[in-house]
């Protein structure tokens, strides 16, 4: 999906009809590959400038009349400063990228620093209250626990891309492809104590293979999230492209019929309404412009049984691939549910929280905190200077998701010329919400990021 292109003044649209047949059609102002898609949706982009001024535009205007797909709103912080990242000697001769000075866009006033490092492919993260950090290795299959100025130890290994982390009553729950665990440790402060397999009923393979968990305290039970087996065609397995809800003390996982959910890496608890909220990842073969990311409301009044993997994206458009799907045909869903929030399409959401603390301000409260690892499959031909995400957001929307605005909270990973040295994964903060970590898989560190 690649964003707007002014370098040349004529460029074409390619559109892919058939695996043997392209047809290609002139337009003065972008360059598109499309796949099966000869009527795009248009990208409504919304902005601010520096002095306030809100500025709005098209992409593709001349199919306006096809819908229009409106992203949320982008905002600057207040104040921002370019932070040179503080980097041990140690970490500075192992880590390539970080063997010359780095740079990060933060709120004025924060520090940054590199917290740990050789960590294998670090993803999800969870903080303990005595500032004990723990990383899941998705590549290793490690679960590693960070104590406060300490150094790495395994706690669990042999796990089959473990990713999804929560805290609930001190105990360390995690998730790999097929198993849900329980860690509890022999003390409030210790690394060391005991596992507890609680299910091993999450059903394995297909296009994704994390698992995300959240703990709902309204029902006392993990929200489990499945991703589809085929990133982009129809979904053949029940048990995927779903959540899944599993009381604490353990069950074979069941079945919410939260289908049509593509990969839903970030998710977490609305501190309001009690919600279960997630950002799904949109489809990668429509456009070079769609499909956005989305925010969904899994729980309660406003969310469904169906979220439109594949059949449709955005605003209940059909995705061309089924276009020859009559309206009344049985394999299309009734009623799918549209995202409340629309994001940066290709920007890749991998993990979402709530951030409910008062230490940076009023506009802070309750907004997500979203983590955009980047984009980088060819999946659709742009050029590198076009890539999104590599970045931490701020969102910030009602509690029913109206009146979105996103603004960027740590930036600086990806240049102008579409080149990354880091790919951030996942995030958690301190309990007073000052302090920040956040893992980058590309090189195998977690960042410490402080407020002042």
């Amino acid at each position: 999906m690649v964003d707007q292109s002014s370098r040349t003044a004529r460029f074409s649209f390619i559109i892919l009809l058939s695996t043997v047949s392209l047809t290609t059609i002139s337009c003065s102002r972008f360059t598109s590959i499309f796949y099966n898609q000869k009527k795009p949706q248009a990208l409504q982009r919304d902005t601010l400038t520096l002095s306030g001024e809100l500025r709005s535009w098209i992409d593709y205007a001349d199919y306006k009349e096809n819908g229009v797909i409106k992203l949320a709103t982008v905002e600057f912080l207040p104040s921002m400063d370019s932070v040179l990242v503080q980097v041990p000697d140690a970490a500075g001769l192992e880590v390539a990228a970080l063997k010359q000075p780095r740079k990060l866009y933060l709120p004025s006033g924060f520090s940054a620093e590199v917290y740990a490092w050789n960590l294998g492919k670090p993803s999800g993260l969870v903080l303990r209250d005595d500032g004990t950090l723990f990383v899941s290795d998705i590549e290793g299959g490690r679960i590693l626990a960070i104590p406060k100025g300490g150094s790495p130890t395994i706690i669990a290994d042999g796990l089959a891309t473990p990713h999804g982390m929560e805290f609930v009553d001190g105990s360390l729950y995690y998730t790999d492809e097929t198993h849900v665990y329980r860690f509890d440790f022999s003390s409030p402060t210790s690394i060391e104590g005991t596992s507890t397999q609680l299910t091993d009923g999450i059903k394995k393979g297909g296009d994704f293979y994390t698992r995300t968990i959240r703990y709902r305290p309204s029902d006392n039970s993990f929200y489990i999230s499945v991703g589809a087996t085929n990133a982009n065609g129809e979904e053949r397995d029940r048990d995927h492209a779903i959540i899944l809800r599993m009381k604490k003390e353990g069950e074979r996982p069941k079945r919410l019929f939260k289908v049509g959910l593509r990969n839903t890496m970030g998710m977490d608890i609305h501190p309001v309404t009690g919600d279960v909220w997630g950002i799904d990842q949109g489809m990668d073969d429509l456009a070079e412009q769609l499909a956005p990311e989305e925010v969904n409301i899994l729980t309660g009044e406003h969310s469904a049984q169906y979220y439109g993997h594949p059949y449709y994206y955005s605003q209940n458009y059909r995705n061309p691939k089924f276009s020859d799907y009559k309206d009344t045909d049985p394999r299309l869903p009734e009623n799918p549910k549209a995202p409340v929030i629309e994001l940066q399409p290709y920007s890749l959401p991998t993990d979402m929280r709530f951030y409910t603390n008062d230490a940076l301000g009023p506009e802070w409260k309750n907004a997500m905190i979203i983590v955009y690892k980047g984009y980088v499959i060819s999946a659709v031909s742009r050029p590198n200077e076009l890539r999104t995400g590599f970045k931490v957001v701020r969102v910030r929307s009602n509690n029913d998701g109206t009146d979105p605005y996103q603004a960027d909270f740590i930036s600086g990973w990806i240049d102008e010329k579409g080149d990354f040295w880091g790919r951030p994964v996942g995030i958690t903060w301190s309990k007073e919400g000052k302090t920040f970590f956040v893992s980058d898989e590309k090189n195998s560190v977690v960042y410490k990021f402080v407020a002042p």
